[in-house]
């Protein structure tokens, strides 16, 4: 029994010994040389120093998981600076472009390198759209919260990966395609960030700035493809421009009195009814749908393809025309979230139904495939230049935009007199809404209703 008492007590001793870093060698049951410590002082030394332990276990357990944190955070913040997921939908325009850019064989390589190098383009362009914005940001609601107002990244940070991913991104586009393809990021990147971004805080004429950089990449995408700049390559970036519209002027809507904080002159600020901004985007959701017969005619898509992008297009007219005719914040928000649908089904539906680029398309042949197509002689006006074929493109688009106008308007209920006014506003008509923005007070007094958008969905 003595003898246990003494092996217990060694154990003890080496336990407390390990613990503290010095382990005995040799520990014998009479433990020669030791103090003479009894089991409850052995049992006492040991509980303190297991105490010690754990809390340096806990320690580097926290300390690994604050480094985990802080790199998550740090993936975070780049997602928020590049705007990510507005980044990556630019990157999918440009390479629906690439593809119906593209003739018979699909060159995966290539569009996989105009994808990266249209994504590098963008996520510089917003990272310094938002190095622009810092004190705009950090009054509104919806922004406050970004790396920069927020004072998580430095501006000398976000700089230099702006420099870094434009560099990168151009110099891909460069290299792996064509100077044509570059030179169409380069100037879509100096438009959005140079030109753009300071009109926000100008005039309300920016959002008309913004949807044009938003139809250049799929410009891209079929100069890369195509290694030059066809007729056919307007007919998605001429939807791009378009869809723009319902799209942001519902965003518009829906974040006014945010925009109004942040000192931005847009539409909805200056529009107190919500007429004028649901209009803008009922219009253009019209022009969205002759936009498959204009494929068709210019050779890009098949007769089916004209079908879908009309039955897409009214999808979205419908709640376009709701919010026109009775503006509000549900009409609004259903207006965002059918945008948000009709993109991605409408590259889906060029991809699938498109017919290869044999880079034989003219004006002259687009206009006569066009007046086959519409029942209607009328748009056949003489001659044959360039002159003519544009003039009989403008009637075609303006001719079924205006009985698609009339015809949704007798069933909605919208009267003609007010159809008349969907129309983009003048330079005067611009002039007379900026100077009436700056007699407004750039702070809003109620707290808009949180949209459950989030702020990557916006060009701004």
């Amino acid at each position: 029994m003595q003898c246990g008492s003494r092996g217990a007590a060694a154990g003890l001793w080496r336990a407390v010994q390990l613990c503290k870093g010095t382990a005995l060698q040799n520990v014998s049951t009479h433990i020669p040389g030791q103090p003479s410590l009894g089991s409850s002082s052995l049992l006492h030394h040991l509980r303190q120093c297991l105490s010690t332990a754990t809390i340096q276990q806990q320690a580097v357990a926290g300390a690994q998981q604050l480094g985990n944190s802080s790199w998550r955070q740090a993936l975070k913040d780049l997602k928020q600076l590049s705007k990510f997921r507005l980044s990556a939908l630019v990157a999918l325009t440009g390479s629906a472009g690439f593809v119906a850019g593209s003739g018979e064989q699909l060159d995966w390589a290539g569009l996989a390198w105009t994808s990266l190098g249209t994504m590098g383009a963008a996520c510089s362009a917003n990272a310094l759209n938002q190095l622009y914005e810092i004190s705009n940001d950090a009054r509104m609601r919806r922004t406050s919260n970004r790396p920069l107002p927020s004072g998580r990244m430095s501006p000398a940070f976000a700089a230099g990966f702006a420099l870094a991913s434009g560099a990168a991104g151009l110099g891909i586009l460069y290299f792996k395609t064509n100077e044509l393809t570059a030179g169409l990021g380069a100037a879509n990147i100096m438009l959005y960030a140079g030109v753009y971004t300071p009109l926000k805080q100008l005039t309300v004429a920016n959002t008309w700035v913004g949807a044009l950089v938003g139809a250049i990449p799929p410009l891209m995408g079929w100069a890369s493809a195509a290694g030059q700049l066809e007729w056919g390559a307007g007919v998605l970036a001429a939807a791009l421009f378009s869809w723009q519209m319902p799209h942001f002027m519902a965003l518009a809507w829906l974040c006014k009195e945010d925009y109004m904080r942040g000192s931005f002159r847009m539409l909805s600020a200056l529009d107190s009814t919500g007429k004028r901004t649901a209009g803008v985007g009922f219009r253009h959701a019209l022009l969205l749908l002759p936009l498959g017969l204009v494929a068709h005619c210019a050779n890009v898509a098949t007769p089916m393809f004209g079908w879908e992008a009309a039955s897409l297009a009214a999808l979205l007219a419908l709640p376009a025309a709701s919010f026109a005719r009775a503006p509000s914040t549900q009409g609004a928000r259903s207006l965002f979230r059918a945008s948000l649908l009709y993109l991605p089904l409408l590259m889906l539906g060029l991809v699938v139904h498109r017919v290869p680029n044999d880079h034989t398309m003219d004006l002259q042949q687009i206009r006569e495939r066009a007046v086959a197509a519409v029942p209607f002689r009328m748009l056949d006006v003489e001659g044959s230049g360039i002159g003519a074929a544009a003039l009989n493109a403008y009637r075609l688009l303006a001719a079924s935009a205006v009985l698609t106008a009339a015809a949704g308007g007798r069933v909605l209920g919208i009267s003609t007199s007010a159809l008349g006014e969907l129309r983009c506003p003048s330079k005067a008509q611009c002039k007379a809404a900026d100077q009436d923005s700056t007699s407004m007070t750039t702070s809003a007094t109620h707290v808009l209703p949180e949209a459950g958008i989030s702020s990557s969905s916006s060009s701004s």
